[in-house]
């Protein structure tokens, strides 16, 4: 991971730089990305809330089925 501070003249500076980054990651990545700050929100949002969220883990995968002609 890259250690480098930068300073930015503008936001708009700023974000530009930050879509490049995101442009030139994998995939995967991203989308690991995504989902880790959105399960982290969720966890946010129920500790504000004063709930415990029931998680059920599951080692199944998604399937991707095929439709026939419709």
């Amino acid at each position: 991971m890259e250690k480098t501070i930068r300073k930015f003249t503008s936001h708009e500076e700023m974000r530009a730089e930050t879509y490049r980054y995101w442009r030139g990651r994998p995939d995967g990545e991203v989308f690991d990305a995504i989902a880790e700050m959105s399960e982290q929100a969720w966890n946010a949002w129920y500790k504000m809330k004063g709930i415990t969220p029931h998680v059920e883990r599951s080692d199944r995968s998604l399937t991707r089925i095929q439709h026939g002609p419709r």
